[in-house]
Parts: C-alpha cells; sequence; structure tokens
C-alpha cells in the first residue's frame, strides 16, 4: 500500500493494531510516524496514552508491557518505537516469540508502531509475518533517480499545486534525491504560493533560491549542445 493511502487511511481513523514502518527511505515513514502522532490521541490526553520509546534504550519486555496497557480517559493509546533498527530483538529469537505472540493477539484499544528507518526487517521471522497479516508492513523504497520527477511533481500536487516536468525536472537536478530536503522546499511554495498555481520556473528561482539559467540541469544541457563557452560561465557560477 503507498504511503499516502496509509496517511490518508490514519487520518480517517482506519487504525491498524500494529504498524511496521521498514526500509532504506526515511521521508516515508517520517510522513506515516507524523501523522500517526498527530492523528490517534488527542492533545489533551498524550500526557497518559502516548508513550514514545527509542529502540537503543528500550527491549522487547518494555515494549510490549507498554502496549499491553489500557488507555485512560480515551478509547485508544498509541506506543511508537522510533529507531527499532536499533533494537537488539530482531537478532533474538526469544525475543520475536515474544514480539509474535503479542502481533497475534494485540490488544485492540492500542496502537503499536515500529519505526524502522534506513534498512530492512527481516521479513522471514514469524513474528514479521504476523504483524503485516494483522496490521500494516510498509516497505520505504528510494526513489529511483529517473522518477524523481515525477514524485516531485506528485507531491506538488498533493500540497495543492501544479508542477510541469520542466520544473520538477529542474528541482531534481538542483536538490537530488534527498526527499526531505525537497518537500521542504515544496512546502515553502505552498505558504507562498495561492493553492492552484502552475510552479513555474520563475517561482523557484525567486522563492527556493535556484538560477533558471545557472543549474546542474541547464550545465548538462551545455554540455550535450558542446556549448563550452555556456558550459564554463555555470561552473564559473557555482564556484564564485
Amino acid at each position: 500500500m503507498p504511503h499516502r493511502q496509509i496517511v490518508r487511511n490514519i487520518a480517517s481513523g482506519q487504525l491498524s493494531p500494529v504498524y511496521v514502518l521498514h526500509g532504506e527511505e526515511p521521508f516515508f515513514i517520517s510522513e506515516i510516524v507524523k501523522t500517526l502522532l498527530g492523528t490517534v490521541v488527542d492533545e489533551g490526553l498524550k500526557d497518559f496514552n502516548e508513550t514514545v520509546l527509542y529502540g537503543r534504550d528500550t527491549d522487547v519486555d518494555e515494549v510490549l508491557a507498554a502496549a499491553r496497557r489500557f488507555p485512560m480517559m480515551s478509547d485508544r493509546q498509541l506506543v511508537m518505537v522510533k529507531e527499532a533498527q536499533d533494537m537488539r530483538m530482531w537478532k533474538r529469537k526469544d525475543d520475536m516469540a515474544k514480539l509474535e505472540a503479542y502481533a497475534s493477539d494485540p490488544v485492540p484499544t492500542t496502537v503499536l508502531v515500529f519505526a524502522h528507518p534506513h534498512k530492512k526487517v527481516d521479513s522471514r521471522l514469524k513474528a514479521v509475518k504476523t504483524m503485516s497479516r494483522v496490521g500494516t508492513l510498509f516497505l520505504s523504497d528510494k526513489v529511483r533517480d529517473y522518477k524523481l520527477p515525477q514524485w516531485i511533481s506528485g507531491h506538488a500536487s498533493s500540497q495543492g499545486l501544479e508542477m510541469g516536468n520542466q520544473v520538477a525536472q529542474l528541482l531534481a537536478e538542483s536538490l537530488g534525491n534527498n526527499l526531505q530536503k525537497v518537500a521542504n522546499e515544496l512546502a515553502k511554495l505552498q505558504i507562498l504560493l495561492p493553492k492552484g498555481t502552475q510552479v513555474t520556473v520563475d517561482h523557484v528561482e525567486q522563492h527556493i533560491g535556484i538560477s533558471k539559467d545557472y543549474n546542474v540541469f541547464e550545465l548538462q544541457r551545455a554540455l550535450g549542445q558542446k556549448d563550452v563557452e555556456r558550459a564554463n560561465r555555470i561552473v564559473n557560477y557555482f564556484e564564485a
């Protein structure tokens, strides 16, 4: 299931009892985590019903003890394990057996989340298979370079902006595949431009600071056209 669909489901109250969010691309995991933290527990009840743990500082017993508690003055509680890739339990059979036992019969008033960025979990593990069956197992893959302009256009659209391929290509070439950096720049445009605006190269130059004449995209074009003088001007601009 795409991360945007998971975000929509969470926002509409369609919650899984267990989430395992893993993979090389941290941006999508972060987006789902932010939506869970902003949705599952009402702001005034977070002190009682929201537990955030960190993988290197916790273990399976603490996580499951928190998950088995019942919410106070609320229909549900959230137990969030950030940086779950640092937990030692993934390599311990006894720990995974405990996790599998919980996943087989999760507490219905608990939303348990393992945010496991930068690497994959071992999907062959019985506990992982069980969590996938009863909950949501999301694999966050890197966006390939050739798909980056398409992703940028899609993300701009989700923010209420229209963006053609030329502008998306310019952003991709200039910002690279750091999706968080790209999203931050698009957030600037969302704030500064009216909803439905067709983003132009001039908007990018004015609000993001990427020159429409001096950028990686134009350098590649100059080199392809064997326009040495123009290529040198662009390189000198970068070095200035």
